[in-house]
């Protein structure tokens, strides 16, 4: 299947985080938003291939390309590869709440597809180190592996898809790739396939005041639990976003 990155129309549409106090505190203190590495993230489909994907790339550049350099570079790119997974909805989810955040102590964090947009600025440019950088924001799309596959003609193709059983997470995701090169004759330069493992993480820098739009307090959070939310929002500079109720909270009409 031929994929191509995609984001929604409306940059203004709103995007969900679903973290524990650590990870949130590490955000404000660190001013940076969290990627790792896609062999880390659970899900051993991660960046994968299928044998229908493998197909339609042998059709296009032939047995010998595919063995020869597709192949060893598509089993490589997970330990170069780096998302921040969002939810994208207008509504936060009670599914999500408990999948991603269940302890009593988790907050979501709301923002925009626009300002992740900003936050990871689509390239494609060498890094200081001779590497290869590339970054996307895209919406994922879902599919039955059995019968379709990701494309393969572009590095961040396989991250950009996930199987049809995740599709209740209506993801959106920045991809941030960090490939190690080798120069060649003409001052070209290729993918370094002996080249090690990158690090479990990489942290993004942002500005919490500009980026988050909302902190939404646990649908359980107990009262001193939201006392030191407020707390840390004073702490840093935070008090004009304000900590938003989980509308999971709210009373039924009868």
């Amino acid at each position: 299947m031929e994929l191509s990155i995609q984001v929604p129309e409306d940059h203004s549409a709103k995007i969900w985080r679903y973290v524990d106090l650590p990870r949130l505190l590490s955000l404000l203190e660190e001013s940076c938003l969290y990627l790792a590495r896609a062999d880390l993230l659970g899900d051993p489909f991660e960046g994968s291939f299928t044998p229908r994907s493998l197909d339609a790339e042998r059709v296009k550049a032939g047995d010998e390309y595919l063995s020869n350099t597709w192949r060893p570079l598509l089993g490589r790119l997970p330990k170069w590869t780096y998302v921040s997974c969002w939810h994208l909805a207008e509504w936060e989810s009670a599914a999500l709440w408990h999948l991603n955040a269940s302890t009593s102590s988790a907050v979501a964090l709301q923002s925009t597809v626009a300002k992740l947009i900003s936050a990871f600025p689509a390239t494609t440019e060498q890094g200081s180190e001779g590497e290869l950088r590339v970054q996307d924001v895209s919406t994922v799309t879902y599919l039955d592996y059995r019968s379709d596959g990701p494309d393969l003609s572009f590095t961040s193709g396989p991250y950009i898809i996930k199987r049809a059983s995740f599709a209740h997470e209506k993801e959106i995701r920045a991809v941030l790739q960090i490939l190690p090169t080798i120069p060649k004759a003409l001052g070209k330069r290729a993918i370094n396939l002996s080249a090690p493992d990158g690090s479990p993480g990489i942290r993004q820098a942002i500005v919490p005041a500009a980026f988050l739009d909302a902190i939404y307090i646990s649908p359980s959070a107990p009262t001193w639990h939201s006392n030191l939310l407020v707390a840390l929002l004073k702490k840093y500079d935070l008090q004009h976003l304000g900590l938003s109720k989980s509308s999971l909270q709210d009373e039924p009409f009868f």
